[in-house]
């Protein structure tokens, strides 16, 4: 419930609705954000997550954390 909270207060301040349209809430934006964190990407279930990470490499070696998105999100959110 906080981060359902969160995710809407977050989305309404960054794109608010005014007089030329909805804003990000009323859009359905924290419904798109709950869904995409539900996906394999987003779990981690289509990733190779075995270590070592190593968050010091050069960029080229790509991802070097042991987090998946949804736990980014969950971290930032907390």
């Amino acid at each position: 419930d906080r981060e359902w909270a969160f995710i809407n207060a977050a989305v309404a301040r960054l794109i608010p609705a005014d007089e030329l349209g909805p804003g990000a809430k009323e859009a359905g934006v924290p419904e798109f954000v709950d869904r995409q964190l539900n996906t394999p990407y987003a779990t981690g279930s289509i990733w190779y997550m075995q270590g070592p990470f190593n968050p010091d490499v050069p960029k080229e070696m790509g991802y070097q954390l042991p987090l998946v998105p949804k736990q980014i999100y969950n971290l930032g959110i907390a």
